[in-house]
């Protein structure tokens, strides 16, 4: 995902989560701990910036199906 959102991006802890940003527009911040990771928005201007996987906002969503479409789960290595 990082190297698709992000390219090339560099890793850096804030607040207990990982961010991966290369500067740009979009930034992945991932919870280890809660075993997800989410692509936020930096330029938006929506109280929630999380994005989809093709980058639709997550206020454009229906409520029931935002979640779910903006938390990406963390595979284990051995789900690989």
């Amino acid at each position: 995902m990082v190297r698709n959102v992000a390219p090339g991006a560099k890793s850096y802890e804030s607040d207990g989560k990982i961010i991966f940003s290369n500067g740009g527009r979009y930034i992945i911040v991932t919870d280890a701990a809660g075993g997800y990771c989410r692509i936020q928005d930096l330029y938006s201007k929506s109280r929630n910036p999380y994005v989809t996987l093709d980058y639709k906002p997550f206020d454009s969503l229906p409520k029931k199906d935002a979640q779910r479409l903006t938390h990406f789960r963390i595979m284990k290595r051995e789900e690989m």
